[in-house]
């Protein structure tokens, strides 16, 4: 009784690991796959890749891509995704080094956004 419950975890968790590579139709898939074998079965979940949507760029400044992003200017910089909320902002980040400047305008704008909304109320 205990190797049937162990067969039937061990196919739950090759379900999820392949789930969470490719989506839930390839997970239950993966799931029946481990009832059967689980051992390869998790081998299998293990060596697949996971699908990655790519983000394409829709320009470059001073020499680094930015894209938008829920109404937003995104790019990266010192290895962190950053957003803007306009291109000024982005461009002067990007062009000038100038990220500590444009980072408080932009916490400005977000305050003035809150004061119009409170405004509003």
């Amino acid at each position: 009784m205990e190797y049937v419950i162990l067969w039937f975890i061990m196919a739950v968790i090759c379900g999820m690991v392949a789930a969470s590579k490719k989506g839930a139709g390839i997970g239950f898939l993966f799931f029946l796959y481990g009832l059967i074998l689980w051992p390869i079965a998790l081998v299998h979940a293990l060596l697949i890749r996971a699908h990655v949507e790519p983000v394409r760029a829709e320009g470059v400044i001073g020499g680094k891509p930015y894209w938008r992003a829920k109404g937003e200017f995104c790019t990266v910089i010192d290895g962190k995704e950053v957003s803007f909320a306009t291109m000024e902002m982005l461009s002067a980040a990007l062009s000038g080094g100038e990220y500590q400047n444009a980072q408080q305008s932009e916490d400005e704008l977000i305050g003035q956004r809150l004061l119009r909304r409170v405004k509003e109320l």
